[in-house]
């Protein structure tokens, strides 16, 4: 609770949303602008009546978690692995441009945000699939010079 608090209020000073990852709990407690959740999590359908107000976002990586899932009551998508991830033991299989490709097609009007593996020389050909965003960890948090790297990150958009 405390380093999501500190987190939180960096997050203000920036004007940057607060979403917490997988714990909804965590997300109530401090009031986070939002919750981000797997497919193995609470139903976003009674998410959002804990959070009617707040960001809410899935995981979806294949046409079958689509067709299971209440997109309806979700802000954005987070599609992935798109490559193979380190940060997250039970991500799955990498989907590739494809799997983001047939995701878009899935999804035309929500927000779609690329998730897993990302590294900086991938961003420009995500985007090129009409991906909104890219969430990004390992790069970013195992950069020699993170500075460095967020700057050659953004200079992709």
């Amino acid at each position: 609770v405390e380093l999501a608090i500190k987190l939180q209020d960096l997050c203000k000073k920036y004007n940057v949303p607060f979403i917490v990852n997988d714990d909804i709990e965590l997300a109530l407690e401090i009031d986070a602008d939002g919750v981000h959740v797997g497919q193995d999590d609470l139903g976003v359908d009674e998410i959002r009546k804990l959070m009617p107000d707040k960001i809410i976002g899935l995981s979806i990586k294949n046409k079958e978690e689509f067709q299971q899932s209440k997109v309806e009551y979700v802000d954005y998508v987070g599609v992935g692995p798109v490559f193979d991830t380190q940060s997250k033991d039970d991500a799955g299989g990498a989907i590739g441009y494809e799997g983001l490709k047939l995701m878009r097609k899935l999804l035309p009007q929500m927000p779609l945000v690329a998730i897993g593996g990302i590294q900086t020389q991938h961003i420009k050909d995500i985007i090129q699939t009409n991906i909104d965003g890219v969430s990004i960890i390992s790069a970013i948090s195992y950069a020699k010079n993170i500075e460095k790297t967020v700057r050659e990150m953004n200079e992709q958009f």
